[in-house]
């Protein structure tokens, strides 16, 4: 995905651009969230096999992901094949005994392909497995969010929120933020929803729909 040669800004840069494209935007009680963060670094922080081979597979599972979920899968065959292999990927980066991230990354990565397809909570919990309690903070994060995306679109929105009313990672905190408020504005509760709002814009996401949303909210209260 990113040029080996490049210099660590450039890398950096190329990451930003990817992640920006990538953010997750909530849609019908279902969201993708890709959080790819940290694999381009292991190409200048390391050299080892291990590490070189992790990053490769992480940024094949990331791609599959992608692509799998970005073009409609209308059987289910085609959806059992994408699943199976990003399962087998992430089993794969797994057994490499390589950075905790990175494996963490990897089942997150199957996890929001299981959720594209409508799996059920307690699968998509099972594929995250100790991701949601990685040593890594972001990782941990990661999953807990896309675990609350899981209990709301399986109809357990009292157990989103209760997944979402922790403390999360700053990087994460403004979408935690922006999923309670959709939570609560499908449920009805609309000052909640507002609150939640307010914290996803002071937590810094800055967003078009979620402007739009606050704009409804207010209107709807006068």
């Amino acid at each position: 995905m990113f040029g080996i040669d490049l210099s660590e800004d450039e890398q950096a840069q190329l990451f930003k651009d990817w992640l920006r494209r990538y953010l997750p935007f909530i849609g019908a009680g279902v969201a993708a969230v890709v959080i790819g963060i940290g694999g381009y670094a292991y190409y200048n922080s390391s050299r080892e096999d291990t590490n070189r081979r992790a990053t490769e597979l992480l940024f094949e599972l990331i791609e599959h992901s992608n692509t799998s979920i970005e073009s409609p899968l209308q059987d289910a065959k085609a959806r059992n094949a994408a699943t199976n292999k990003a399962a087998a990927l992430a089993t794969a980066l797994g057994a490499l005994n390589a950075d905790g991230y990175q494996a963490g990354m990897g089942r997150i990565q199957h996890a929001r392909l299981l959720l594209a397809n409508q799996a059920d909570y307690a699968q998509i919990e099972e594929a995250l497995g100790e991701a949601l309690h990685s040593d890594h903070q972001l990782v941990a994060a990661t999953a807990t969010l896309l675990l609350a995306n899981a209990a709301w679109a399986n109809d357990d929105a009292n157990g989103a929120l209760k997944l979402l009313s922790g403390d999360f990672h700053p990087d994460l905190r403004p979408l935690a933020r922006q999923l309670a408020g959709d939570i609560h504005l499908q449920a009805g509760n609309r000052e909640e929803s507002a609150r939640a709002y307010a914290e996803a814009e002071e937590a810094g996401l800055e967003s078009e729909l979620l402007r739009l949303k606050q704009s409804l909210l207010a209107e709807d209260a006068r």
